[in-house]
């Protein structure tokens, strides 16, 4: 359930520079920092030439250098700003959480319902995609299917989401695995006493990093060459129709270039400033209380709102049982401080913003009254580490996908806008069957991901609308 809104000021005009050298060390990286590749070359000096250069070693760049691969491709170069998988595929909340149908309202009028009907049906896609590759290739992710509740803590709220459902059926949609549940049912289902009603469908837990991690270790084997801390500088014309991509520690000519670096795409690709938006974020792992260890643990994820804007996340693993609470920038119980400091580091995942903390773990305490409160847990149990992370978003809450316009070679496949894990699993391969000679039928994937010259013109008209400043 994210927010299509980019932010709490309507300004669009934010420019992305490169992520952070010393960023916060999240949950999932915390536990794979023994992963063998995670410096891999981070001192030696690039290639002088390479046949495709992917830039961005998170899932989006990982699983499309991997689909690369499999279909032939040689000289295969990934070029990683920091360490291995260490931006947004690092740091999320640990789930695979399909949109379901509460989106398709605002998806129709701005695309059509034909189009938001694809948008939604994709993201269901995906879901069986991980499991499909989990499955196949043994992936140890903890990987665990599960269901997700979107749960409403007021009337309203539950209204609206029931008006929303009713939209999505009326357009002609399955909707046989989503499944509503009245206050009683959902009080009993969900463990929530504040619950007014809920929404019940199929989703996913797992471990993020793992999974990338196993990306990246099984590229390498098929020769891939992986370049940490050597951040892309600038992507330029070189002879004979190639692109010359500058780093640190030298430059390196190829025929074609990959962006995936969501959040920080404009770094690259000035067009696409106030068109990706990066948005601050943040998680928090907690350790369960004797109520909610062992057999008590939480088996689904959820999802809590009092509104379209005011919510909050969580899942808990089956492995170590840490549950974990996220939440956006844009929550109306955040001091005037803290949203200062949401705007200045907007693009910044140095550190964990303590008045963000104090309202996930405060919201989750007052949904779960007997997990207990930080006065009266064990010593140990309840907040054990809070991380930031980057969120890419852009206007139409969908990705760009496709061809750079003007620029024949480059290729990206970004702005996830906080839905990644539901998108990225058939957005990767697409972008690499376009980048293959295939048309854009032939990935499956809404038109509307595409990114066209018209789309992007449209999007920086809304960006300079929003920034006072023009085009």
């Amino acid at each position: 359930m994210a927010s299509i809104d980019v932010d709490n000021t309507g300004r669009r005009d934010w420019p992305a520079g490169l992520p952070v050298r010393d960023p916060c060390i999240s949950f999932w990286m915390s536990s794979t920092r023994g992963f063998e590749h995670l410096s891999e070359n981070s001192t030696a000096s690039v290639p002088v030439r390479a046949d495709t250069v992917v830039i961005g070693s998170g899932l989006a760049g990982s699983l499309a250098a991997w689909h690369l691969l499999e279909s032939g491709a040689k000289d295969v170069v990934m070029l990683e700003a920091r360490d291995a998988c260490s931006c947004a595929s690092a740091r999320n909340g640990g789930h695979v959480r399909p949109d379901s149908f509460y989106g398709f309202a605002s998806y129709a009028e701005m695309r059509g319902e034909e189009q938001a009907r694809k948008i939604i049906e994709n993201e269901r896609i995906v879901l069986r995609e991980v499991e499909n590759f989990v499955e196949r290739y043994k992936v140890d992710c903890d990987f665990e299917p599960v269901s997700t509740f979107h749960i409403a803590l007021t009337d309203p709220h539950l209204a609206v989401m029931k008006t929303k459902f009713e939209q999505y059926k009326s357009s002609g949609a399955a909707v046989d695995h989503i499944k509503f549940l009245d206050a009683e049912d959902a009080v009993k289902a969900t463990r929530v006493p504040l619950a007014t009603g809920a929404a019940e469908y199929p989703a996913a837990t797992l471990h993020p990093a793992k999974l990338c991690q196993f990306l990246i270790s099984s590229n390498i084997k098929n020769g891939l060459q992986l370049f940490t801390h050597a951040p892309a500088l600038r992507v330029e014309p070189a002879a004979d129709g190639h692109w010359a991509i500058t780093t640190p520690r030298g430059t390196v000519i190829a025929r074609r270039v990959l962006h995936a670096t969501n959040a920080f795409a404009s770094h690259l690709l000035p067009e696409l400033k106030g068109c990706i938006i990066p948005n601050k974020s943040q998680c928090h792992a907690l350790v369960p209380s004797r109520a909610y260890a062992g057999s008590n643990r939480l088996k689904t994820t959820q999802s809590y709102a009092y509104n379209g804007s005011h919510f909050f996340y969580s899942m808990q693993r089956k492995t170590d049982g840490i549950i974990v609470v996220g939440l956006s920038g844009f929550n109306p119980e955040f001091d005037e401080e803290t949203r200062r400091l949401i705007l200045e580091e907007r693009a910044v995942d140095r550190r964990a913003l303590p008045g963000m903390t104090t309202v996930a773990v405060n919201s989750f305490y007052k949904v779960y009254p007997d997990f207990g409160t930080q006065e009266t847990l064990a010593p140990g149990e309840g907040m054990h580490m809070a991380w930031s992370g980057v969120v890419g978003s852009t206007a139409e809450g969908v990705p760009f996908i496709g061809e750079v316009p003007g620029k024949p070679g480059q290729w990206i496949c970004a702005g996830w806008s906080g839905h990644g894990m539901s998108r990225i699993w058939t957005g990767a391969p697409g972008v690499v069957t376009l980048m293959n000679g295939g048309s854009w039928a032939d990935t499956g994937l809404p038109e509307c991901f595409e990114l066209t010259a018209e789309r992007l013109a449209r999007s920086q008209e809304i960006a300079g609308r929003s920034s006072g400043k023009g085009i």
